[in-house]
């Protein structure tokens, strides 16, 4: 779970060294992910 201020903080979070780790790990041993989005 990940909550954001702003789009320039998810920017910031989605390009950030270790957060692309992650991805690439994550990556390498799933089929497939599911994400929602939503504003209170």
């Amino acid at each position: 779970f990940a909550r954001f201020e702003d789009a320039a903080g998810l920017r910031e979070y989605m390009e950030h060294p270790a957060h692309l780790a992650v991805v690439e790990k994550l990556d390498a041993t799933t089929t497939g992910r599911i994400v929602a989005d939503y504003e209170f």
